[in-house]
């Protein structure tokens, strides 16, 4: 017990707490996050907030996937979401095979399309600032 008083390492008082030690007023994990009397009592209240949104978003998906008109859309979104996320894979896996200098022809090619008219002027603004790989961004050009 001295070691908790004069240390302040809390594996003196069980062995669950090894690495945890107590430091000016706040306690401090092994990877040396500190947290203060409110921060745990703040915790706990963030954690029933966090399950009580769960458990809201589950009832409203519940009632959103029982409705048989919604079903069928569930089901499409489904199909369109994989399909996507298939593209995703397989425009990365050709980007990853591009030299620098073919990924910025690439880029260039799209921002050149932009330009001449083939998107909105709020689209190309929007653009400058997306940190998209350079396939996506040329994609939607």
């Amino acid at each position: 017990m001295v070691r908790v008083f004069v240390d302040g390492e809390l594996e003196e008082i069980d062995p669950a707490w090894r690495g945890w030690r107590l430091e000016r007023g706040e306690l401090v994990s092994p990877e040396g996050w500190t947290f203060t009397p409110s921060n745990v009592t703040a915790s706990e209240l963030y954690r029933r907030l966090i399950v009580e949104r769960g458990e809201r978003d589950r009832t409203r998906r519940m009632a959103v996937e029982a409705d048989p008109a919604n079903r069928a859309n569930i089901q499409r979104l489904a199909v369109l979401q994989a399909s996507l996320e298939a593209t995703v894979r397989a425009m990365d896996e050709i980007t990853n095979r591009l030299t620098p200098l073919e990924r910025n022809r690439l880029f260039s090619a799209a921002t050149q399309a932009n330009e001449a008219g083939c998107g909105s002027r709020s689209d190309s603004r929007a653009r400058r600032f997306v940190r998209a790989p350079l396939w996506r961004r040329a994609v939607r050009g």
